[in-house]
């Protein structure tokens, strides 16, 4: 089973994406003059996202997450449903 728990209790802070990006004419590429819409920074706990968010005087969102809902079940009941595999 492969799934992403390492990053279950990490806390992240994503700065807004208020710039809308442009199409370079020439090239086709697209782009912003945005650097921060790159950005993506993770803490171990909600303080400690909070305390970054006041010291640089950022506003800011909680988003609480989701329970994952996990379904066990034995591999053999996986066959039986899919006899073809």
């Amino acid at each position: 089973m492969q799934s992403a728990y390492s990053t279950e209790n990490l806390w992240f802070v994503a700065y807004n994406k208020i710039e809308k990006k442009h199409v370079d004419p020439i090239m086709g590429w697209t782009s912003s003059s945005q650097v921060n819409r790159q950005m993506e920074i993770s803490f171990e706990s909600l303080d400690e996202a909070k305390a970054y968010c006041k010291g640089k005087g950022l506003s800011y969102i909680v988003i609480k997450p989701q329970t994952r809902k996990v379904n066990i079940h034995p591999y053999a009941q996986t066959l039986m449903r899919n006899p073809n595999l």
